[in-house]
């Protein structure tokens, strides 16, 4: 399949233009640049972050990115258990879904205290932190090994 870049534009034609005139001015008139960007935004409504993320020892988080059209986001190691991905003006107020699974790979995060777990605190719209919980509710690293994250920034 061939991949078409952001920035490849496109010249559309509003379909009650008549094509076979030459040099039409309507033509001229009715046409409409757009980019593969454009049509991306239409057809998905968000930007999107997916990634698997591995955390050892005190040191920051290693990403593995496999989608990223939101920007450059930075991982942090901030205190045990707790990382924060930073990134400015990136997660905007009541737009922003954030979507994690269970460390067992069952069940949805929460970081609840009755088992191993993960949760997202929105902070701000600069950065958002992880917490990863073990099963008597402490925070602890060295949990995630190459562990799904997904960040949506709605339209």
């Amino acid at each position: 399949m061939a991949i078409v870049p952001n920035d490849t534009r496109f010249i559309g034609i509003n379909p009650t233009v008549n094509l076979t005139e030459r040099r039409s001015a309507r033509i001229n008139r009715e046409t409409q640049p757009v980019s593969m960007q454009d049509i991306t935004d239409s057809v998905r409504p968000y930007k999107v972050y997916t990634a698997l993320i591995s955390q050892t020892g005190q040191d920051d988080p290693e990403v593995i990115v496999l989608e990223n059209t939101i920007g450059e986001i930075e991982w942090d190691h901030r205190d045990t258990g707790q990382y924060s991905a930073e990134l400015a003006d990136a997660f905007t107020v009541n737009k922003t879904a954030f979507f994690i699974s269970g460390l067992d790979g069952a069940s949805s995060g929460g970081g609840s205290p009755l088992g191993p777990g993960t949760s997202i605190i929105f902070m701000s719209k600069n950065r958002v932190d992880l917490m990863v919980v073990d099963a008597s509710g402490n925070t602890v690293d060295d949990y995630l090994v190459k562990y799904p994250i997904e960040i949506r920034v709605y339209n």
